[in-house]
């Protein structure tokens, strides 16, 4: 999970055990609506956005190894939304790993079961599998999966 989100839930969790003291508990008058109204923002939609991308977050490996992808050992996390879900999945992980090491481990054909290495550019990697295609981008601290399972 993204270290900077989990920062993000305590803050805004925090905050909202805050203001929740404050409007609710003490009945404080001086803020009035505009307290109780940050609370429910604060609690009703920030905190369960955020706690559902973590969740996201957190079964971001897992989808990627449904497919036949197995996740690099140097994975740290995965970063912000791009999880792995919905019907064109992008994965971001965020890695300390050497680039050249990753396309090396993902050349190898028992960490992409069942799809086969089509093309190669630049930091870049093309698998295919039927009607399926994977691209695999790796940058200096970041590696990108990418499926599109509608091609024609």
């Amino acid at each position: 999970m993204d270290p900077a989100l989990l920062t993000f839930l305590g803050l805004i969790v925090a905050l909202a055990a805050l203001l929740h003291h404050v409007f609710v508990v003490r009945r404080a008058d001086d803020a009035g609506a505009q307290g109780k109204a940050g609370l429910l923002v604060l609690m009703a939609i920030l905190i369960p956005v955020v706690v559902v991308t973590l969740w996201h977050q957190a079964g971001a490996s897992a989808r990627l190894a449904e497919i036949g992808f197995a996740p690099h050992p140097a994975f740290d996390a995965s970063v912000g939304v791009a999880s792995g879900t919905g019907g064109h999945p992008v994965w971001v992980f965020s890695t300390t790993a050497d680039p050249e090491s990753i396309l090396a481990f993902y050349r190898q054909p028992g960490n992409h079961g069942g799809w086969s290495l089509n093309s190669e550019a630049s930091r870049m990697l093309v698998f295919g599998r039927g009607r399926e295609r994977a691209t695999l981008t790796v940058g200096r601290e970041a590696v990108v999966f990418s499926v599109d399972t509608a091609r024609n």
